[in-house]
């Protein structure tokens, strides 16, 4: 499974094995919807529009749609996602005006008066002889100094709430065509459950898809007992935590890790481990692992697991620590 800012979005999963009519069916709703999001990012790429507004609530592939539909159109994009003050906002425009830019959570540059007036002039202008692309001239004057420049490049604002519910920004939401995307949980559901079929690596640590799918199906049951909403970062997020506890690194199973995040306090209901059990229950995952690298891969994972009790994903990733080539190529 890739990972991201706003994590996977649906692929290609409507004929893929195992999902189930149901899930299959809120995955092709869910890609309509993404669609939506890649033309709007495609007429802004392609100079159709100066910008576009993308809002929503969180994790649910917004970021991660945008960034993806840039990537595949081969422009130069820039994203700004951290603090950026309004000659901030004026520098990145200037250094880079044909690019497109990205404003992912961007509620604190729509707050800003200067800011919006910066935003308002880089979506609105004219064409050049009526052709070409849009260009528009933003100024910043201060103390004396002006500033100008040309920019014919894209804004795309991301955002959790709508622009349209913010007052100070109806006259910069007029200029760029603004979408909300409605997800549900249950489309949320049902792309944990297709993205957990792919599996899990980071780096040379491994899940198996059965692994993530107990993940996924965890998430969704804890989700709707506390009646929280679902969103993709908490997969990514729990998987994380899995590897963790499977790795022994951590002294409370993955779940009581992910409920104590879905409830935002602790939350143990297993046995905790100290850390000098989990390092000799470690040290000895890698003995055995030492004594049976060279066995068949069957042999191997029988030995393995009657040995351990670990999983083969546990064994491939002692492998992968005793530096063992054939660990990166375990195919999930």
């Amino acid at each position: 499974m890739t990972t991201s800012s706003d994590d996977n979005p649906a692929k290609e999963d409507s004929g893929r094995r195992g999902v189930s009519p149901q899930d299959r069916n809120l995955l092709t709703n869910l890609k309509k919807k993404l669609q939506i999001v890649k033309d709007r990012v495609a007429g802004v790429a392609m100079g159709y529009h100066a910008g576009a507004g993308i809002t929503g609530r969180g994790g649910t592939c917004k970021t991660f749609t945008v960034v993806e539909t840039l990537e595949q159109l081969g422009v130069t994009f820039a994203i700004h996602n951290s603090h950026l003050t309004p000659r901030g906002l004026f520098d990145e425009l200037a250094s880079n005006p044909s690019a497109v830019h990205v404003l992912e959570d961007c509620e604190e540059v729509l707050g800003t008066r200067v800011s919006l007036g910066i935003l308002r002039s880089a979506t609105w202008g004219s064409r050049r002889n009526r052709e070409g692309r849009l260009e528009r001239l933003i100024t910043w004057n201060v103390h004396g100094a002006h500033l100008d420049v040309i920019f014919d490049g894209g804004i795309i604002l991301v955002s959790n709430r709508r622009l349209s519910d913010l007052p100070e920004v109806k006259a910069l939401a007029t200029r760029i065509p603004c979408i909300d995307l409605p997800v549900t949980d249950g489309e949320i559901a049902a792309l944990m459950r297709s993205v957990a079929m792919e599996g899990y690596r980071m780096g040379d640590r491994i899940l198996r898809p059965d692994e993530c799918a107990e993940v996924a199906e965890f998430i969704i049951k804890e989700s709707a007992s506390l009646g929280r909403p679902l969103d993709m970062r908490l997969l990514v997020n729990a998987l994380a935590d899995r590897l963790q506890s499977d790795d022994h690194d951590a002294g409370c199973g993955w779940r009581d890790l992910v409920a104590s995040t879905l409830r935002g306090r602790p939350s143990v209901v297993g046995d905790v481990e100290p850390m000098g059990i989990r390092q000799q229950r470690k040290a000895r995952e890698l003995e055995v692992a030492r004594q049976i690298v060279h066995l068949p891969r069957q042999e191997r994972l029988q030995v393995w697991k009657e040995k351990t009790d670990a999983s083969e994903s546990s064994l491939y990733r002692r492998l992968a620590e005793l530096g063992r080539v054939d660990a990166l190529d375990f195919d999930l």
